[in-house]
């Protein structure tokens, strides 16, 4: 955005479908598992340990559906799941940066080969060296196209700034429907 113009959103983004994939998926009705969680966050910052309650709560409200395992083996049968006509968009918030570098070629490899099938958005933010990336990346019939954007450096990230304030919002991957493997 430039200025105060923001691009029209709907007051909701439509979402057909979702799962996460996760090595370890934690269960967040299981008490004990959510006390480890809890114990994750910095005894200071009261903000931080609220929003993670907040999350709980709505993850204990409406359950997603998480399939344990690896990405690069899941995620190309999730997005074969995917109803038809929906948008596949793949939703990495700060997670990718942790995968080794041989294992992130083989994720974009299974989304670009799964692109032959149907289009892929993979909807990124890591931290990139000094500054904050949220990369969006198309795969589309094997062609892959990425857009990054630096919206602040990582010394505002780490005290506080965080990417759903720039105002970029997932509705960059919807496209009618969305779904997020």
């Amino acid at each position: 955005t430039r200025g105060s113009n923001l691009p029209p959103l709907p007051a909701e983004i439509p979402v057909a479908w979702r799962r996460g994939v996760d090595l370890n998926p934690l269960d967040p009705t299981d008490p004990r598992e959510m006390r480890w969680l809890r114990a994750l966050t910095w005894p200071e910052d009261d903000a931080r340990r609220d929003e993670l309650g907040r999350a709980i709560s709505i993850a204990r409200a409406t359950p997603p559906t998480l399939v344990q395992g690896d990405a690069v083996e899941v995620v190309p049968a999730l997005i074969a799941e995917a109803p038809a006509g929906a948008t596949v968009c793949a939703y990495a918030p700060f997670s990718m940066y942790q995968f080794p570098p041989a294992v992130l070629e083989a994720f974009h490899r299974a989304l670009r080969d799964a692109s032959h099938a149907r289009q892929v958005a993979l909807l990124r933010m890591d931290e990139a060296g000094v500054d904050s990336a949220i990369d969006l990346t198309w795969f589309n019939a094997g062609t892959v196209t990425t857009r990054p954007w630096r919206p602040f450096t990582a010394t505002q990230s780490m005290f506080g700034v965080r990417a759903a304030s720039s105002g970029v919002r997932p509705s960059s991957c919807s496209r009618g429907s969305s779904a997020a493997p």
